[in-house]
């Protein structure tokens, strides 16, 4: 686990799991006085290599950003504690439902460390998404990702009311 997101409204932080061959997890904690930390949920993240999370304006919903197969996943949050309401409410796969082409490193494919022209080439094959910011003044979101067929640093989308 490496990523952290804090609610500090309520104390609560959020980190997930990243792994190209399973779903993401995601973990909420509530922060204690003393600094120490009770798990209060976990979800699945809906996609895999899970890189990313935000939270909407409202603080209603966490959105994860999958790198590997560049899906984004709505989770539904309690604006009284910040645990999960559920699973997956909404769930933006560019692909739609195709398998990535790209093989990982694990499997022969690109080592995503280098930069030579074959492993770039490999690599671009597929979208990747990297990290969604919401403009909550505009009521805009902003998708980075990149592949040779999308890319781009950032992508401006009105957001839904999810």
């Amino acid at each position: 686990m490496y990523i952290l997101l804090l609610l500090s409204r309520l104390n609560v932080v959020y980190t997930c799991t990243e792994d190209i061959e399973e779903n993401g997890r995601i973990f909420a904690y509530q922060i204690h006085t003393d600094g120490s930390l009770t798990q209060i949920g976990c979800v699945d993240a809906g996609g895999t290599s899970t890189c990313y999370l935000t939270i909407d304006r409202d603080q209603r919903n966490l959105i994860a950003v999958n790198y590997w197969d560049s899906s984004l996943a709505v989770i539904p949050l309690s604006r009284e504690d910040g645990t999960f309401l559920d699973g997956v409410k909404n769930l933006y796969d560019p692909r739609q439902g195709q398998a990535m082409r790209a093989a990982a490193k694990k499997f022969g494919g690109a080592n995503h460390s280098n930069n030579d022209e074959s492993t770039i080439a490999q690599r671009q094959v597929d979208p990747h998404s990297h990290a969604l910011v919401s403009c909550a003044k505009r009521n805009r979101s902003l998708l980075e990702f990149s592949s040779s067929h999308h890319h781009a640093d950032c992508a401006c989308e009105p957001l839904s009311g999810t």
